[in-house]
């Protein structure tokens, strides 16, 4: 049969392909799948605080549905009132909108320690005109829990929270973790940041347009249905036209197939890249599993479409 590769070889000729995921440039078409994943794939180190998922609190933080309109229309009318006056009256016109705040706050106080028999004393406004309340004590989850009940029946209160702190719990132990700065806080998307919130979810599906899937280790299980969309028969490459075989034969290029008047003509002189896979790999990569890397998503299903 003719070798021939769907015009995605082109495609990602320049696309950034992690170095341990390259071939060497001797031009084989040889079909070898890639030993590891490209700089993501594994799962993640449930670092889970030992003591409690759960930080006793002395502190809640009231949302309120006008919150941040009152903030606003509190800080227009002293902004308009120190408009073009001396320093001395714009000092004066920021007390008072300290003054404002404050008087809010106790206001909205008073009225929920209507609600409760716990004692609540004002701390500070926030950005966005919630208010952080001071308990008389540290309490555990389920109470605090029953004192949100109590103040939710408040007509201007959105929700409860609860003011602790959190501290990172997921860090990936897979050995390439260390070389995957593209995910870190200082140099990339903080992807520990996003893991403290959420994980991904069983119940969606992340669908892969790309060059298919191959088998590995680090997807097992995350791989669902796929299609072959390649209708050119002399570019499919694996001897068949449309159908629900999703899987990657390879996309190499040999100096013939790209030479002046050939199908491939202009295209770089290439082994198999095993792009879809890789893709896989950075989106949902297994992790804290000690192999590969880490993916993204450790939880959702994968669709390869080819």
């Amino acid at each position: 049969m003719t070798r021939r590769r769907i015009a995605i070889a082109c495609l990602f000729a320049s696309i950034f392909v992690p170095a341990f995921m390259q071939a060497s440039h001797a031009v084989q078409p040889a079909q070898i799948a890639p030993a590891a994943l490209p700089i993501e794939s594994s799962e993640f180190t449930r670092a889970s605080a030992t003591s409690s998922e759960y930080t006793l609190t002395d502190r809640l933080i009231v949302r309120l549905k006008n919150g941040a309109d009152t903030l606003t229309t509190a800080r227009s009318a002293n902004l308009s009132a120190s408009a073009f006056k001396s320093t001395v009256e714009q000092s004066r016109a920021t007390r008072a909108q300290r003054d404002t705040y404050a008087e809010h706050r106790q206001k909205t106080t008073a009225r929920l320690q209507s609600l409760t028999t716990e004692t609540l004393t004002p701390l500070r406004t926030m950005g966005d005109g919630s208010h952080v309340l001071r308990l008389a004590r540290r309490l555990p989850l389920n109470e605090v829990q029953a004192i949100a009940k109590q103040l939710a029946r408040d007509p201007e209160v959105l929700e409860v929270l609860p003011d602790r702190l959190f501290f990172p719990q997921l860090t990936p132990t897979d050995p390439q973790y260390i070389n995957q700065w593209n995910l870190t806080q200082a140099y990339g998307i903080n992807m520990p940041g996003a893991w403290d919130i959420t994980t991904g979810a069983n119940s969606f599906v992340i669908a892969i347009l790309d060059t298919g899937m191959l088998p590995h280790d680090d997807l097992a299980g995350r791989w669902i249905g796929g299609y072959d969309f390649v209708s050119i028969a002399e570019r499919s490459n694996d001897g068949d036209l449309r159908d629900t075989d999703a899987t990657d034969p390879g996309d190499w290029v040999t100096s013939a197939e790209a030479a002046v008047g050939q199908l491939l003509a202009g295209c770089p002189i290439t082994d198999s890249r095993w792009h879809g896979t890789t893709m896989a790999g950075v989106i949902a990569a297994a992790t804290y599993n000690s192999i590969g890397m880490a993916g993204s998503n450790w939880n959702s299903k994968i669709l390869p479409v080819r």
